[in-house]
């Protein structure tokens, strides 16, 4: 019975932080586009399974000896690619977004400027999740969440 209920818990936090995750970056997106433009379900999916299995779950795997700083760019890059994939699968006209008039795009599906959004996203992200998993899911109690730059604790939640 207990076993059960320790995976129900997980599927609960997972299914939580992969709703957070899309709804709020289709919140910043339809506040940076516009209501009439919209976000597209692609980008909510992409940003649930970022947060879900990326941003929430390195701390999960590599613990949070992991520099944040690595942390930014393996969320970055992990989102970028996610997003590159998503665009020439479903944005192949263009009508999802259009990067082609960015600088450094790479066939108009991603380009430098967004990907350095990312980053600053994953930065806010990535503590955001881990206060909520240990606050609200009560992982590891014991270990409240902190942030290593260089090997230097820079951040410790309390």
């Amino acid at each position: 019975m207990k076993k059960i209920k320790e995976i129900i818990l997980w599927m609960m936090k997972h299914f939580i932080i992969f709703l957070l995750c899309g709804s709020l970056y289709s919140a910043m997106e339809i506040l940076f586009k516009g209501a009439e433009r919209g976000t597209h379900w692609t980008m909510f999916m992409l940003a649930g399974l970022s947060g879900m299995l990326v941003i929430d779950g390195l701390n999960n795997l590599f613990t949070y000896e992991m520099d944040f700083l690595l942390q930014v760019l393996f969320c970055t890059l992990f989102i970028t690619v996610g997003e590159y994939v998503v665009g020439i699968i479903w944005n192949q006209n263009y009508e999802i977004w259009d990067y082609r008039n960015m600088p450094l795009n790479l066939n108009g599906q991603i380009c430098l400027p967004f990907s350095l959004l990312w980053a600053l996203i994953s930065a806010i992200a990535i503590p955001l999740l881990d206060w909520i998993e240990w606050k609200v899911f009560k992982y590891k109690l014991e270990t409240p969440p902190y942030y290593k730059i260089l090997d230097k604790v820079c951040f410790q939640f309390k």
